[in-house]
């Protein structure tokens, strides 16, 4: 059989989408490039009509494309995926490398009986295949598929270290609930937390994601003039534009300060809204050795976190946390989708949580871990003049900068005016000092035989914990100024850790004591590769050990 033949004996066999696809295509699509089509409508004349009516025909072209070119096939050992014609893609993803199916659906999704799938698997980065959109039958039957991938894997891996059958049927069933739906993946689980509506309205008011919304908007007009233009002659028309020049100056300042006002509380509207159509009724909930999520008002997220593959746990906390008394609890994964840009992403175990339920939170999920009677271990006091150094430099370039702005203006031709940036660099001095001296004493870390720890912050507050067989680098670094003090700064690194957010790092350690940390860490590692297995928590290290 010649090669073109093969080929087309393969496409037989493989499907399209389901056929509503291409309307799901075309949604997402138009989300995409949302932005310049408003553009091309705020300033629409002859010619940007042309450019609008030509983005409309590209959606609309792009979304037929997706589909008619866009194949797939589930075979009995893996998922086959075609794409494309003049630039052709063809993955074959094996079902027993598949660690996690995500699924999301709208309303429309639900009418319909569809959904979207994503599949990821250990080596990271992106999915390894997305099925925009499929129906539910074919859903269970690559569930189904990929659980019998798992556990024939097990089976085969029981009959060669010659494990007893009864730890394999655990294991398969335990891997199998990442192919099992996860209505069912309920039943018999363990409930870790359930976000009520109240939690849900706080993480929106601390999360302030009308912020975003707000700067898009403000950006888009800032840019087209044209829309004031006619916004305000359209008020004169009705009468709804008041006479300025008759307003006393008094009247000026109280419209302006309501106009902040309204502006406030429609981003807080805007912050909440966003946080019930992405949070509303949080799930997570474990059977062993896997984590299941599940959110969303309009849109359901199902997703699941193979404990082995979390790599670290972040404990956030700004000013509004700790207003309400919560914090915010992500991970990150090893593989697998970090960022929203590349798939469906899932990091997080609770978007808001109590100060006070944290510790009992995180003992159930990593019980591995003494939470509650972590020991936190200072960074040398004296690193505070360090810090105010640093800030105290950043703000002296801050005040030149906008004495040498108003000189330019003019704001500052008298001579005595110039003692104005004087007086406000030395005030500002004062809360810098604070501000470093608090630094440094909220910045230390912990240490024991089965995770690394950082925080740091004082109004923003972080917390990063590392089990330590998932690190993967040790960074020592000195600055010019390390040196000078006898310090250094520690980093670790995971696999497959978010590059949007830094590694955990200890600045301003003694270097006796950052030596004896790495040194410890590494003797730790070593100790898992030659035994095999993951490293047991123990008693804590002692400072520069």
């Amino acid at each position: 059989m010649t090669a073109t033949a093969a080929r087309f004996k393969v496409h037989r066999h493989m499907r399209r989408l389901h056929p509503v696809s291409p309307l799901f295509w075309l949604a997402k699509l138009t989300y995409q490039m949302l932005y310049p089509m408003i553009g091309a409508f705020a300033w629409s004349s002859y010619q940007s009509q042309w450019v609008l009516y030509g983005l409309i025909a590209a959606i609309v072209v792009g979304a037929l494309w997706q589909y008619v070119f866009y194949h797939f096939a589930l075979e009995d050992d893996q998922l086959v995926v075609a794409e494309g014609l003049l630039f052709r893609k063809n993955r074959k993803v094996p079902y027993a490398r598949v660690q996690n199916i995500n699924t999301s659906q709208n309303p429309l999704h639900r009418f319909l009986g569809v959904a979207t799938v994503q599949l990821e698997s250990a080596s990271g980065g992106k999915p390894e295949a997305v099925l925009r959109v499929v129906d539910m039958g074919t859903v269970e039957t690559l569930r189904q598929k990929i659980q019998a991938a798992h556990a024939g894997g097990l089976q085969a891996a029981t009959s060669a270290t010659g494990v007893s059958a009864g730890v394999s049927t655990e294991s398969a069933t335990q891997v199998a609930d990442t192919a099992r739906p996860e209505a069912s993946a309920r039943e018999a689980a363990e409930n870790l937390l359930r976000m009520p509506l109240a939690d849900v309205l706080r993480y929106g008011l601390v999360s302030q994601k009308g912020l975003l919304v707000f700067a898009l908007v403000s950006g888009f007009f800032s840019q087209s003039p044209r829309w004031y233009q006619n916004i305000g002659a359209r008020l004169a028309q009705l009468g709804w534009l008041p006479e300025w020049s008759r307003w006393s100056q008094a009247q000026v300042v109280a419209v302006a300060i309501a106009l902040v006002l309204v502006i406030f509380l429609l981003l807080q509207v805007f912050t909440v809204v966003w946080a019930l159509l992405r949070f509303y009724d949080f799930r997570l909930w474990q059977k062993p050795g896997r984590l299941f999520a599940e959110m969303g008002l309009l849109s359901r997220m199902t997703a699941t976190i193979p404990n082995r593959r979390i790599q670290l746990y972040r404990v956030k906390e700004n000013p509004l946390h700790q207003w309400f008394g919560g914090a915010t609890v992500t991970v990150e994964t090893a593989g697998g989708v970090n960022t929203e840009q590349q798939g469906l992403v899932m990091r997080w175990l609770a978007p808001y949580i109590p100060k006070h339920r944290l510790a009992g939170f995180l003992e159930r999920i990593e019980p591995g871990f003494a939470w509650q009677q972590t020991e936190w271990k200072p960074i040398p006091f004296r690193a505070w003049r360090r810090v105010f150094k640093r800030q105290a430099f950043f703000w002296l370039l801050l005040v030149i900068g906008a004495t040498v702005f108003l000189w330019a203006l003019h704001a500052l031709s008298n001579f005595w005016l110039l003692s104005v940036p004087v007086v406000v660099f030395l005030l500002g001095l004062l809360p810098l000092a604070w501000h470093a001296k608090a630094w440094v004493r909220r910045a230390g870390y912990a240490l024991d035989e089965s995770r690394f720890s950082t925080r740091s912050g004082v109004f923003f507050r972080h917390q990063a914990h590392v089990k330590l067989d998932k690190v993967q680098v040790i960074d020592l670094s000195q600055s010019p100024f390390d040196r000078r003090h006898g310090m250094a700064t520690l980093r670790v690194d995971t696999a497959g850790g978010n590059p949007m957010l830094k590694a955990p790092q200890v600045h301003y350690l003694p270097m006796a004591e950052a030596q004896g940390i790495r040194d410890f860490i590494l003797a730790r590692l070593g100790q898992q590769a030659l035994t095999g297995q993951p490293v047991q928590a123990g008693n804590a290290l002692q400072s520069g050990a």
